[in-house]
């Protein structure tokens, strides 16, 4: 029997079975297979979160891993599933662009679009994660050839991650993702924001009309209680409060679209010239 990792990331929690479901079906198939969790908790239906967590996994597992992405608000409709090869894996998941970032990373050799039903089993048509992709992936870690799956995708749905917009005294963001201390991970790249920071530490957060102060850390020690930005290891630039929840103090979610300006002086930010508190 061959022992192949399969990780797994979806939208389904961990209240009900949906998530063993899948596990039981991949070890009835291959009994062997180890089957790992990224996570469970992406925002419901949150596709571009799905694939920023997925294209932040796929470099920290060993070759061959089987990637089964399933946040899927299209299930039962006519939304194909794909199984894609890449240079060192494969990817299982909904052709609705959340494998996509995460392929490409590693570079796409094959996609294909799931059609055997030699390899799936009898679908619900609402829960294709257990009847199609969950048995794809196990049939996969048993060594099967992708061709054997179905005809090769012509085309199939891309997703590349909104870019900031950078001016001379602000950048327009966005909340990709927040993790379980709280943390906001933005859509700014680190390399990016130090380009156009220079040595400006302090700014200004403003969403919907509020602005709260931040300041550039380097250390969570560093920003003591304050919410602050620091490089995060993602490569993303991340809004957190040491030891506590920035989420929850700023009230911000998943997707909500942010500005970041500079302060031009130590002590007056540009938001308070114009008369915004």
């Amino acid at each position: 029997m061959t022992r192949s990792v399969i990780a797994l990331l979806s939208d389904f929690g961990l209240r009900d079975y949906y998530v063993s479901a899948l596990k039981g079906v991949m070890l009835m198939i291959n009994p062997a297979a180890s089957v790992i969790d990224i996570s469970h908790s992406i925002s419901k239906w949150n596709i571009e979160e799905g694939a920023f967590l997925l294209c932040q996994s796929i470099d920290w597992f060993p070759d061959q891993t089987i990637f089964v992405a399933v946040v899927d608000p299209g299930v039962g409709s006519e939304r194909d599933i794909i199984a894609i090869k890449t240079r060192k894996h494969h990817l299982v998941g909904p052709d609705n662009g959340i494998l996509i970032p995460a392929a490409k990373r590693d570079g796409i050799e094959e996609v294909v679009i799931v059609e055997n039903p030699t390899y799936t089993l009898q679908r619900a048509g609402t829960f294709d994660g257990r009847d199609v992709m969950a048995p794809v992936a196990a049939h996969l870690s048993l060594g099967i050839r992708l061709d054997e799956l179905g005809p090769k995708a012509q085309t199939y749905v891309d997703l590349e991650f909104e870019t900031p917009k950078f001016g001379p005294h602000a950048v327009e963001a966005k909340v990709l993702h927040i993790d379980d201390f709280g943390n906001m991970i933005t859509n700014v790249q680190v390399e990016a924001f130090r380009r156009w920071r220079g040595r400006v530490k302090t700014f200004s957060l403003v969403t919907e009309g509020r602005s709260t102060t931040l300041t550039y850390c380097k250390s969570y020690e560093e920003m003591g209680q304050l919410p602050s930005l620091i490089d995060g290891s993602s490569g993303y630039v991340e809004i957190s409060v040491h030891r506590g929840n920035a989420s929850s103090e700023l009230h911000l979610r998943v997707g909500r679209p942010i500005t970041l300006e500079s302060w031009t002086s130590p002590t007056q930010s540009p938001l308070r010239k114009r008369g915004r508190s």
